[in-house]
């Protein structure tokens, strides 16, 4: 299953590490991370919250 999300994180420009245990999977990078709550998003209100709060912030 794990290969299966890599596989899918791939395929949306999502660059993950799996740990060593290959148990878990981290976005690499704050692109990933980006990346990952726009395509996916969060059911974590809290983290959503943040999340578009540290967005509105960037200056690009």
């Amino acid at each position: 299953m794990i290969g299966q999300v890599v596989t899918i994180f791939s395929e949306c420009g999502i660059v993950s590490h799996v740990s060593g245990e290959g148990r878990k999977i981290y976005p690499y990078s704050q692109e990933a991370v980006k990346r990952y709550l726009d395509i996916i998003g969060t059911s974590n209100p809290r983290l959503g919250r943040v999340y578009l709060e540290w967005k509105g912030a960037r200056v690009v």
